[in-house]
């Protein structure tokens, strides 16, 4: 039933997605500065086994910023974040910006295998692009938030590969930056509909069900250090409210920036992962220059 209803959902949302993508797009141009390596492949899914590698022009030994796009798990592409990734780059990092399968062509475990194998591709070819595996950070906005967040834990964690069937990738990340995310697949609001037919039929009883609950998530691959941002603006803004609450619960090391809304209707609306799609923006600017600052404390 539910996946009979979902069907069309998704396919106005992705319609809706790419039409506001587009408008994004028009007329952005991308700085200079920056070494582009593109499409390069981590696996054997075609186009959606590819990935790009951003890096500051003549640089080597740099850390790493492995970034997973958003899209609900059923939208989206690496292209999407270009400009965040030369943003990020521009800040003296190599930045591995990938593509991964969607739902429902598969389920959320086959996406975390793709995720994981980016990762391991990263681990052992990035030194060739500029950078150095043993400074890896994870960065991920809405849904991919929630990639990365699964797939830097199963890397860690024996406990978690067995039950997702998933060998880990190897990379180690010492931090994470995550933009508007999606952290919670056990959400009562309406997201709930698309984790679940993006999970697939019987998800609750697999072995890695369990692990959808955070805290059996974190009992078993203790979460690396975050930055997290989201805004009043935000549609998932209440999944970050409500991560920073259980991480503060946990003692954990987080550094939240939630915006409020902008008073003056002629500025800025700090909407669903606007510093992705607005790295230019001063504010945008600024905030990206503090995630970086902390990662790089780790």
């Amino acid at each position: 039933m539910l996946r009979c209803f979902m069907a069309p959902v998704v396919g106005i949302l992705r319609r809706m997605m790419k039409s506001t993508d587009a408008k994004c797009e028009k007329g952005k141009t991308l700085p200079g500065g920056v070494t582009e390596y593109a499409d390069l492949s981590y696996g054997p899914c075609g186009a959606a086994g590819m990935l790009d590698v951003y890096a500051p022009e003549g640089a080597s030994g740099l850390p790493v910023i492995f970034d997973v796009h958003g899209g609900g798990l059923v939208y989206g592409c690496k292209e999407l974040n270009k400009r965040f990734c030369y943003a990020l780059a521009l800040r003296g990092f190599a930045v591995v910006s990938i593509n991964y399968r969607l739902a429902p062509a598969v389920t959320f475990p086959e996406q975390l295998r793709d995720v994981t194998a980016a990762m391991r591709w990263t681990a052992e070819n990035i030194r060739s692009y500029g950078g150095d595996a043993e400074r890896a950070y994870l960065c991920g906005d809405s849904a991919g938030a929630l990639l990365a967040m699964y797939a830097g834990a199963i890397s860690a964690s024996d406990e978690l590969q067995k039950a997702f069937g998933n060998e880990g990738s190897g990379l180690r990340p010492r931090a994470c930056f995550y933009v508007s995310g999606l952290y919670d697949l056990r959400t009562k609001n309406y997201i709930k509909h698309l984790c679940s037919y993006a999970c697939g039929r019987g998800y609750k009883k697999s072995a890695w069900y369990p692990y959808t609950d955070l805290g059996a998530l974190a009992d078993a691959a203790p979460l690396p250090p975050l930055f997290l941002t989201s805004s009043d603006e935000d549609m998932l803004a209440d999944q970050t409210t409500h991560f920073a609450e259980f991480l503060r619960a946990r003692g954990a090391a987080f550094e939240p920036d939630f915006r409020p809304k902008n008073a003056d209707k002629n500025a800025h609306r700090y909407e669903h992962i606007y510093p992705v799609k607005h790295p230019e923006w001063e504010e945008c600017a600024e905030l990206i220059d503090r995630a970086c600052a902390f990662m790089r404390r780790y």
